[in-house]
């Protein structure tokens, strides 16, 4: 903290300093110190102003490139489906046959304790993700 305050003191003048700065300003100014004053302001609202543009600018590139990544996720998600049908049209038996194992095939049990837990959690106001809604599997504590 010591440190810090001391880095300070070089940055933020004393009153004794800022009574020099003000004699120096009008040694060197003279009658143009008010002028001198308004064109420093000015510089430094113009100032503030284009970092606030910078600012915004910045956030709307970050935008755009969240644009981007979501037209390449749905250009990869087109081009997979293309694919698959094109697959589809060159061999329809082993089409109609992944198919056929997808309806079949049977999920696990941990597969459907996750879907019921996110469908209760989707339905159920104010439950808390942390804490699940269907019980453990094992035994009960007594």
């Amino acid at each position: 903290m010591v440190c810090l305050a001391t880095n300070l003191g070089f940055i933020f003048p004393s009153g004794q300093e800022m009574f020099v700065l003000l004699a120096v300003g009008i040694m060197l100014f003279g009658r143009r110190l008010p002028e001198v004053g308004r064109a420093v302001g000015k510089t430094v609202i113009q100032l503030r102003q284009g970092l606030g543009k910078l600012k915004e600018e910045m956030a709307i590139d970050e935008e755009v490139a969240e644009l981007r990544n979501t037209v390449r996720d749905v250009q990869d998600t087109v081009s997979s489906t293309v694919e698959a049908h094109r697959r589809a049209i060159k061999d329809p038996g082993q089409a109609l046959m992944d198919l056929t194992n997808e309806s079949l095939s049977v999920p696990s049990i941990s597969d459907i304790k996750h879907d019921i837990q996110e469908s209760l959690l989707d339905t159920a106001p104010g439950v808390d993700e942390g804490v699940s809604p269907i019980p453990s599997e094992g035994p009960e504590p007594s």
